[in-house]
């Protein structure tokens, strides 16, 4: 799998332009593993973006349903007082 995510992953287009615009705390949450976010955010050039900022499911413990991860992320990222607003 590596491999062809080597040779055949691209970035979305336009994502770069999108973050360098973001003004809000952000950060990426998957249901994947860690090892893939690093190889797939690797890859696409975006991993040094989102350093400290990736959260998977196994984090929470639980990946199903999703929703877990993504309120876990908030949390993380911005902490209880702000994440609570979220």
């Amino acid at each position: 799998m590596d491999r062809a995510f080597q040779i055949d992953l691209q970035p979305i287009p336009g994502i770069i332009e999108v973050l360098d615009r973001m003004t809000l705390p952000h950060c990426v949450a998957s249901s994947g593993p860690h090892r893939k976010m690093q190889t797939t955010l690797g890859v696409t050039g975006l991993l040094d973006r989102f350093k400290g900022r990736i959260y998977s499911a196994v984090d929470v413990g639980r990946g199903k349903p999703p929703f877990l991860t993504c309120s876990y992320s908030p949390l993380a990222v911005w902490g209880p007082n702000r994440a609570a607003a979220w």
